[in-house]
């Protein structure tokens, strides 16, 4: 058993060394990559037609692009792992993940076609059904008579 524990433990930190030999640590990967496009927008200020800063610069917003989606991608997979271990108990973390998604998807407010927000909830409310009514009204009915048999 203590031949066991000691092999876990030398995975564990090999792991870990490959992992940030991989990865590396992606805040300070973000912040020099900031601080690069932050000093080669400084520079295009005072030589914007130069072609190799304009490049450079591509480069940079794309590797950042790149790295935000692979840090979502991440995220995603950990809190898929967390939902998949806690998710479908009837667990703490179940109920408070179902209260923030309830929270999340429910209208607090609403733009109507004026541009005006609509923030009370009755008014929201009434909005929504008209608005929705007249589009199911435009919709629907040229439709049924397309699908007819004849």
């Amino acid at each position: 058993m203590y031949c066991i524990a000691n092999k876990l433990k030398r995975i564990k930190l090999d792991l870990k060394s490959w992992s940030k030999h991989i990865f590396g640590n992606f805040k300070q990967k973000l912040g020099k990559n900031t601080d690069k496009l932050l000093s080669i927008e400084q520079m295009l200020v005072s030589q914007s037609n130069n072609a190799r800063l304009n490049s450079w610069h591509f480069r940079l917003i794309k590797q950042r692009e790149n790295m935000h989606l692979f840090n979502q991608k991440y995220w995603g997979k950990m809190a898929r792992n967390e939902w998949l271990v806690n998710g479908d108990r009837n667990s703490r973390y179940f109920h408070q993940s179902m209260k923030a998604r309830k929270s999340r998807s429910s209208i607090v407010k609403i733009k109507d076609s004026s541009g005006v927000w609509v923030d009370d909830s009755l008014k929201s409310k009434s909005y929504l059904l008209i608005h929705n009514l007249g589009q199911c009204m435009v919709t629907c009915l040229p439709l049924k008579l397309i699908s007819r048999k004849c």
